[in-house]
């Protein structure tokens, strides 16, 4: 309406009583809640919080209960229709010792009041976690039970123990982890992205929340791993055995990866892993569909040699070399090689940074992409010049050539440079400004995975493409910094030889961090 020129979206009253820990109530438009990371959540959504410390006579169980709630509109009409409250206690009775409890409930339909409609859909979570250290162990769990009517089954519940040894002071023992999860194959399902709320949701969270979770969903069993050191030998095991839903299948993958530590900052490398699946063996987890917390296990076997150039002994110093040999898949049949030389020094004022690498995949099942990759580049940059401004130049260098046979015949490239002059002394003290200007080109490079081909934008992450032609992007970058404060304008131009045709973009941003 006229005349509306400022609102407040979020405000915090504290009320400190003598003698008491302080109430904290916070209201706001656009508030941050979670609970634990299976339970109760809510991201930039109005409502209020408020938490209320430990009285006098409580403070040996050091107790915090927080409440929270909040309304939102989900189908667009101005009119809160889904409401979600939660209540959260812990309490600290002991040094090393916390246990929480959690509650929550939900109801969709809820526009109208005291449900005189009949029509409210309620959802409920309820959970307990707690952490312990007692001597060299640390022990977590949580359980959550949900209940949710438009699912099926209309409830779920999960569980997880995690332990953690401090391994400090053992002998020989480095590390030792282990972890039980039985987790379902759905808690909040994130299929749905304009769902609001998510259509399935028994631990009453948002969606895409499964990227926080400890460990993923759709997952039954038990994994235990564990490190070793013995003299110059450093030795790493694992075995991990689940059960999955999506597909119904077994997992287990147990592995070891040795390094001894040689002279003159060598040292070799070896590894032996193997993945099977219902028990017959596999290429990897990714491969069978039974991937989870993000542990893609393979299965084979492999040495290498390798030198570690800021090592104290090292040969030549700032020089990293590394060559490693490896049969993999389930039938070893996949050879791959691969080696890397890098190395740091200055000239003079000029600093380079060059690497080489190279890398060979040969599977010998037909039809499989069989590849040779050469790697080439350098940075440079130059000390600052004892003149007003204090300027340096930095610039770059990238080179990549990937040729595939078999699968398909054909060769990707990609060649990247810029170059940038810095103002080191910007104006006044700790203040720097650079402007740099850089180009990238492609040729069968993966140009629009994921992108509205229309708007010719480019996503290269997905890889080489044989049918992508040669596409190109190229701009200008300026970017000042004051200590921890940093402003950035930049302005891009794109070609792709496909139907997407060119396009511009620009950017300008602001970030300022602080450390505590």
């Amino acid at each position: 309406f006229d005349g509306y020129v400022f609102e407040v979206d979020e405000f915090t009253v504290t009320f400190d009583p003598i003698g008491g820990d302080p109430l904290n109530f916070t209201y706001g438009e656009e508030l941050d809640v979670q609970f634990t990371p299976y339970v109760f959540e809510f991201e930039a959504d109005p409502g209020f919080v408020a938490t209320i410390g430990s009285p006098d006579f409580l403070a040996f169980l050091d107790p915090t209960l927080t409440v929270a709630y909040s309304g939102q509109d989900s189908d667009g009409d101005d009119q809160l229709d889904f409401f979600k409250s939660g209540i959260r206690l812990t309490m600290s009775p002991f040094e090393g010792f916390t246990v929480g409890a959690s509650y929550g409930r939900a109801a969709e339909n809820a526009a109208d009041f005291n449900d005189v409609n009949g029509d409210n859909v309620l959802s409920s979570v309820f959970g307990v976690d707690g952490s312990l250290s007692l001597s060299i162990f640390d022990l977590g769990f949580e359980y959550a039970s949900g209940t949710d009517p438009n699912a099926t089954p209309t409830s779920e519940s999960l569980l997880y123990v995690t332990l953690d040894v401090d391994t400090a002071g053992l002998p020989l023992l480095t590390s030792l982890s282990a972890n039980y999860r039985d987790i379902p194959s759905v808690w909040v399902d994130d299929d749905d992205d304009t769902a609001t709320p998510p259509t399935v949701n028994y631990g009453l969270m948002e969606e895409a929340a499964d990227a926080d979770y400890p460990f993923d969903e759709d997952q039954t069993g038990f994994k235990v791993s564990a490190g070793l050191g013995l003299f110059i030998l450093d030795l790493d095991a694992y075995f991990d055995s689940y059960a999955t839903t999506g597909p119904d299948q077994n997992t287990s993958a147990f592995g070891v990866d040795v390094e001894a530590d040689l002279f003159a900052g060598f040292a070799l490398t070896g590894f032996y892993h193997q993945v099977s699946v219902d028990g017959t063996v596999v290429d990897s987890t990714a491969a069978a569909g039974t991937e989870r917390d993000n542990n893609n296990y393979d299965t084979g076997y492999g040495v290498g040699l390798v030198h570690d150039g800021a090592a104290e002994n090292a040969l030549i110093s700032g020089l990293d070399l590394g060559f490693e040999y490896r049969q993999m898949e389930a039938d070893f049949d996949q050879t791959e090689l691969e080696a890397t030389a890098e190395m740091d020094f200055d000239i003079a004022i000029l600093s380079l940074t060059p690497y080489v690498a190279y890398e060979s995949v040969n599977d010998a099942d037909t039809g499989s992409d069989d590849t040779n990759t050469i790697r080439v580049g350098t940075g440079l940059s130059t000390d600052p010049l004892g003149v007003f401004f204090a300027p340096s130049l930095e610039a770059a260098v990238n080179y990549r050539s990937t040729n595939h046979s078999d699968a398909a015949v054909y060769t990707a490239t990609e060649m990247q440079w810029s170059v940038g002059l810095v103002l080191n002394e910007f104006l006044f003290d700790n203040s720097t400004f650079t402007a740099k200007y850089g180009s990238w080109t492609g040729t069968n490079v993966a140009d629009d995975a994921g992108v509205d081909v229309g708007e010719g934008a480019t996503n290269i992450s997905a890889g080489d493409d044989a049918t992508t032609g040669t596409q190109s992007v190229s701009g200008y970058e300026l970017v000042w910094n004051y200590f921890d404060l940093e402003m950035a304008y930049g302005v891009y131009t794109a070609d792709e030889a496909d139907a997407a045709g060119s396009s511009a973009g620009q950017v300008f941003s602001i970030s300022y961090s602080v450390d505590f």
